[in-house]
C-alpha cells in the first residue's frame, strides 16, 4: 500500500484485514510520507510543503483549489499516526519483523514499514 494510511482511521482494523488475506509467510511493504522528525530539516520541509508548494500550484495549476489541496495534503501528512504507534499496531495484530526503513535520513519523511505473516 502506498501513502494511505494518513487516510485509515482504525490501524488496527486494516491491520487485521490485511494480516487475515495474506498467506502464511508473505510480507507487507507499507509506503508513506510521515511528519518529519524535530530539527532544522523538518522545519524546512514542512515550511516548504505549507507554504512554498501551495503557493507554485495555485501559480501553475488551472484548477481552483490547487494551493488549497497541497494544504491539506501537508496537514493529514502532519496528522498521519506516529512511526512508533503504526509499528505497534502491526505486531499487535501478528505480524512479525516489523521495522520501519527511512529513505531519506536528512528529513526523515518517506518511510517504508516491513513486516511479514508467520509462516
Amino acid at each position: 500500500m502506498g501513502y494511505a494510511l494518513r487516510h485509515i482511521g482504525d490501524l488496527s482494523i486494516a491491520f487485521r484485514e490485511f494480516h487475515r488475506v495474506m498467506k502464511p509467510g508473505a510480507r507487507l511493504c507499507l509506503l508513506e510520507i510521515t511528519r518529519p522528525e524535530k530539527g532544522i530539516g523538518g522545519a524546512l520541509i514542512k515550511a516548504y510543503m505549507k507554504r512554498v508548494v501551495p503557493v507554485l500550484a495555485r501559480i501553475v495549476g488551472s484548477a481552483k483549489g490547487t494551493g488549497l489541496l497541497w494544504r491539506y495534503y501537508w496537514d493529514t501528512i502532519e496528522a498521519c499516526v506516529p512511526p512508533d504507534q503504526v509499528l505497534a499496531t502491526l505486531e499487535s495484530v501478528g505480524f512479525v519483523g516489523v521495522r520501519r526503513h527511512i529513505e531519506t535520513k536528512a528529513l526523515s519523511i518517506l518511510a517504508e514499514y516491513q513486516a511479514s505473516k508467520p509462516g
